[in-house]
């Protein structure tokens, strides 16, 4: 874990913006626990500019995420306020408000790669290199959508395990007119009760 550890914090350093949001979770405990692995609970540490990663962790953390590798890196890469955030085996359990801040601190973590490596090779050459990589991620990113579109698909149709819009819409006005059946109830029950007095 040493080696993820001193990864996790040297690409932490490439990026000013990301180091300064993580100082605001200084001192949280967030806990990765990868289902079907057997690998050992995953705890972060947050320090105001590093992250310590333990597996023999004694405390509770913050927040526990779980789920497949698959889960948690969709998960880590969705919008904090996407409805499918949460998938498949995923559990949040602890501080909802932090797993949203980790959430987003690793979406906005972005490195000037190009600027990485100018220092390197010079600026004309890290400029090409730049080049090719976008178009390699514009292609990635297309790759990425088109992954994501099928998964939603098999979980919505194949597995069932997410309900389709018009059940929720179904479901939704079923409890309304639960509620408001209920409320009728409890009036006319008050008017009978009143009525007995």
């Amino acid at each position: 874990m040493n080696a993820l550890e001193r990864l996790l914090n040297r690409l932490l350093s490439l990026d000013g913006e990301t180091a300064d949001d993580l100082a605001g979770l200084s001192g949280k405990v967030i806990q990765l626990e990868l289902l079907n692995t057997g690998q050992p609970v995953i705890s972060l540490i947050v320090n105001e500019h590093a992250i310590r990663v333990d597996t023999d962790y004694a405390g509770t953390g913050d927040v526990l995420i779980r789920g497949t590798p698959l889960d948690l890196l969709v998960y880590m890469r969705s919008s904090a306020g996407d409805r499918q955030t949460v998938t498949g085996n995923m559990e949040i359990r602890g501080d909802l408000g932090l797993a949203q801040d980790f959430q987003r601190l690793l979406r906005s973590f972005e490195v000037d790669w190009e600027e990485q490596a100018a220092r390197l090779v010079g600026d004309t050459l890290a400029r090409k290199a730049s080049n090719i990589v976008a178009m390699g991620a514009d292609f990635l990113q297309h790759l990425k959508s088109k992954i994501e579109m099928d998964l939603s698909e098999y979980a919505l149709y194949e597995t069932e395990v997410l309900p389709e819009r018009d059940e929720i819409e179904h479901f939704n006005h079923s409890v309304d007119t639960l509620r408001d059946d209920l409320e009728r109830l409890k009036q006319r029950f008050h008017r009978l009760s009143a009525d007995d007095a």
